[in-house]
């Protein structure tokens, strides 16, 4: 019911999951990466088995990130026509993306992508055009240059972190080498590969929080400012229980 605690257990795992990016795992030593892996636990879904199990890949995780620590390039339109496009348009779109993922994948192998250079090189130029900007509200906002100006920053940091999203889960889907056996890294590493999956399905909500300002709703009046917290917070716990007050 403390709204508070539930933020900060939030806050703990997600920053916990940081570490499945390789980009944070690899700058971390092998304790610190083992830490974050057991304060996954923060998350109620996941179990102590299967966190226990990721502890024990743990060590083996953390050195192939140290080794393949740049995140692939990825492209969002071809990223959202595989969610809601034609089965047409997703095959044409998953052409594309193999393609990506070879080329990145020789180039690695290779030592082409030190420091992350060469990645420019792998930037496809066959993608269709990401009209960023084209928002049914965006007409309105073009009368304001201020407020379009700050609305488009915001799309611009919304369309990193996507991108960032996108990259570590492209990462992880793709093989451990070039080797012609090489199996996607969710299979390679099953346990931790687990974890990354059901994190990725994991959707923040307002929920719990807007349940609590309904609940207070019920509980204040425009006569009850004056109560005293505890009062608040026990007749909240009474309500959620379906006990009269």
């Amino acid at each position: 019911m403390d709204t508070c605690l539930l933020f900060s257990l939030a806050t703990r795992a997600f920053h916990a999951a940081g570490a499945l990016n390789t980009v944070k795992g690899a700058s971390l030593d092998l304790s610190e990466f083992k830490r974050h892996i057991n304060q996954c636990k923060e998350f109620t879904f996941l179990t102590t088995r299967e966190i226990d199990a990721a502890l024990h890949e743990a060590e083996a995780v953390w050195h192939h990130m140290c080794r393949h620590k740049i995140l692939p390039p990825v492209v969002l339109k071809d990223e959202k026509i595989m969610q809601k496009g034609s089965v047409k348009k997703k095959v044409e779109a998953m052409k594309r993306i193999k393609l990506r993922r070879r080329a990145f994948v020789e180039a690695e192998a290779n030592g082409e992508l030190d420091g992350g250079a060469g990645l420019a090189a792998l930037a496809p130029n066959d993608a269709p055009p990401d009209d960023l900007f084209l928002h049914p509200e965006i007409p309105d906002i073009l009368k304001d240059k201020k407020r379009f100006q700050l609305v488009k920053e915001l799309m611009k940091d919304q369309k990193g972190v996507n991108m960032e999203a996108y990259s570590v889960m492209e990462w992880w889907r793709m093989p451990t080498s070039s080797s012609v056996g090489a199996r996607p890294r969710l299979e390679a590493f099953p346990a931790i590969g687990n974890l990354v999956k059901k994190i990725a399905l994991c959707l923040p909500s307002s929920a719990p929080a807007e349940r609590v300002f309904s609940i207070l709703k019920l509980v204040l009046s425009k006569k009850d400012f004056a109560k005293i917290v505890d009062n608040y917070e026990l007749a909240c716990w009474l309500i959620c229980n379906d006990l009269d007050i």
